[in-house]
């Protein structure tokens, strides 16, 4: 990338292994993976910036996974028009359950509109899965939005409003969004 912090051209991608085991000294016997991968292309003033996740996380020896080893989407930088980390359900309590699978899809056209002044027009797709063999391309749900970027000589600050157009998990949603740096 030629910036991390306000990519215009580039790729990135990283993958992440952990594993807990009792040979390490660990109570939680588990291993999870997660990968990402980022393209940025620049069309004239325009920039179509690309992401994609896919996460899978498995106990070991009849355990049960914590939620803090269990992956989380929704909201400001997965899919933007649900909640944040409601995909996936929620429990009793109302609190976000995970999963154990993870595939988010992202796709942004950037654009200069006024000096400091940036628009963004985005879709994203996305959904956890209770097993990470149970990820299902028809049970993603997808959000499209516009957003504007404030680019200052200290941060660049962004507000998005996104809205569910397919597989909707609560009718007639849609989340504004407010954040500091670009959402990948």
């Amino acid at each position: 990338r030629n910036d991390a912090s306000d990519t215009t051209r580039g790729t990135f991608v990283s993958t992440s292994l952990e594993h807990g085991s009792s040979r390490l000294g660990s109570d939680l016997l588990f291993i999870r993976s997660l990968t990402q991968a980022y393209y940025f292309r620049p069309w004239k003033n325009v920039v179509f910036a690309s992401a994609a996740r896919y996460g899978a996380v498995k106990p070991l020896a009849g355990q049960t996974l914590i939620s803090s080893l269990r992956f989380f989407a929704g909201g400001a930088r997965t899919v933007r028009g649900v909640p944040e980390d409601s995909l996936g359900g929620l429990d009793f309590f109302d609190d976000p359950i995970g999963g154990r699978g993870l595939l988010t899809l992202n796709q942004e056209m950037r654009f200069p509109m006024y000096r400091w002044l940036r628009g963004v027009v985005f879709v994203d797709t996305g959904n956890v899965f209770p097993e990470a063999s149970g990820v299902r391309l028809s049970e993603l749900v997808g959000s499209t939005g516009v957003g504007l970027r404030l680019v200052t000589p200290f941060a660049l600050f962004r507000v998005d409003y996104g809205r569910t157009i397919w597989n909707r998990p609560a009718p007639d949603s849609g989340q504004w969004v407010f954040g500091i740096g670009q959402t990948f």
